[in-house]
């Protein structure tokens, strides 16, 4: 039976370092600190697929940044969280903060393209009874909301015709129902865990109806959970010719959305391989 051990006093050889040019030479130990925070982005993304998986726009905005910043995505996405015992929060804009107040989440589209959610306010302020809110309204439904915003901007001259009619708003609320109809089962269902004494912004998928005017300059309402309904089932019976005209474009915008975004993964996918 061969005997591999080394004998007393002889040093072992070094291990060969990689085929220079291979790939393994090219790859660098990763620090512990960026171990823990590639990690804690992919924690991050899984979290936040239930309210992705409704909408290519975010899934878009979503991989744009996380190609931008090698997987960092917390470079432009801020969470803004704050510690009542100590009044401090981290994440907002001194200058412009949203913490604490009816804005659940902004976003920067003068070229910056930085998102804050509020993602602890309602819990801090208004302990277990503010949780179901805060799930209804900020966090992860506002993060896919603004990401939304974000896809927009990337998709500029690439948008279905019609884009300059339609309020951007107006596309993201629709979206917004769409989520929830994904999740729940109903575009509408009742917003619960309400707070009386707190005001919330338009975010709910129970939003009374508004109006907008039609290609014929007439006032016609638009109502966000029943052209939700119709952009789920492409069936745009029940609707008037302004929400007609909306949810075609939103199913439209999904499509362009998930096309840029497949070339864009097979672009990445194949620049990898050189």
């Amino acid at each position: 039976m061969k005997d591999d051990r080394i004998p007393e006093g002889v040093v072992p050889a070094p291990e060969k370092p990689p085929v220079p040019g291979s790939i393994l030479s090219e790859v660098s130990p990763l620090s512990p600190e960026i171990m823990s925070q590639r990690l804690g982005d992919v924690d991050y993304r899984v979290e936040l697929e239930p309210e992705l998986a409704t909408t290519s726009l975010g899934q878009l905005a979503y991989w744009d940044i996380w190609e931008k910043t090698g997987g960092d995505v917390s470079q432009y996405i801020k969470n803004v969280m704050g510690n009542p015992e100590t009044g401090y929060v981290m994440g907002d804009d001194p200058a412009d903060p949203i913490y604490g107040t009816n804005t659940r989440a902004t976003y920067d589209g003068s070229g910056a393209g930085k998102i804050r959610v509020n993602a602890t306010d309602l819990l801090d302020m208004y302990g277990q009874k503010g949780r179901e809110a805060l799930q209804q309204s900020g966090g992860d439904v506002s993060t896919a909301h603004e990401l939304g915003h974000y896809a927009i901007d990337l998709l500029k001259g690439k948008l279905p015709p019609g884009a300059a009619r339609f309020y951007e708003e107006d596309i993201m609320e629709v979206l917004d129902a769409v989520g929830v109809g994904h999740r729940e089962g109903d575009v509408s269902p009742p917003w619960r865990g309400g707070l009386p004494d707190y005001v919330f912004s338009n975010k709910s998928p129970t939003n009374p109806e508004t109006w907008r005017r039609d290609s014929e300059g007439r006032d016609v309402p638009l109502n966000y959970a029943r052209t939700a309904a119709a952009v789920l089932s492409e069936n745009m019976s029940g609707l008037n010719s302004y929400e007609q005209g909306l949810a075609t474009f939103i199913i439209d915008l999904n499509q362009v959305a998930a096309e840029e975004l497949a070339s864009r993964k097979q672009t990445s996918y194949r620049d990898r391989l050189k």
